[in-house]
């Protein structure tokens, strides 16, 4: 009786092991599509002043809904990061927004010629994150009044 109930423990234990592996490799080798962006994006204008907002037109399809980390940073030679927020992916399909707020310009920004870089990184599974990166076209930023 010991050994079969031993047997039994060991099969269900090799089991669950085989069991967790298989889905660890499926988090990790599965391919795939979360989200895409049409990229580069145009803004709504090609010169702003320091503290101005940009907004910008967005084409993008999402195929899976997830928890997202937006990150942005303005790109001049040296990235200027921006602080990072959670969302949710909107619905299901592809879509276009209008005037989609982009970032305000930082008041520490020098005068240039800048790109809008931003990344969603969506959290798939436990395991697993699924990048998805656009920029604007270059703008100007200049001093401010």
């Amino acid at each position: 009786m010991k050994h079969k109930i031993l047997n039994i423990g060991a099969n269900l234990s090799l089991f669950f092991s085989l069991s967790v592996l298989i889905l660890f490799l499926c988090w990790m080798i599965f391919p795939l599509k979360v989200a895409t962006v049409e990229s580069p994006v145009v803004t709504d204008k090609q010169e702003y002043k320091v503290g101005e907002t940009i907004k910008y037109d967005l084409d993008f399809c999402i195929y899976k809904k997830t928890k997202v980390t937006i990150s942005k940073r303005f790109v001049d030679g040296t990235v200027h990061f921006m602080p990072s927020y959670d969302i949710v992916s909107g619905d299901i399909g592809c879509h276009h927004n209008d005037k989609v707020v982009g970032a305000v310009i930082p008041l520490n920004l020098e005068p240039g010629e800048y790109v809008l870089e931003i990344t969603a990184l969506h959290n798939v599974n436990p395991i697993r994150d699924f990048s998805v990166m656009w920029e604007t076209e270059p703008f100007q930023i200049i001093e401010g009044d």
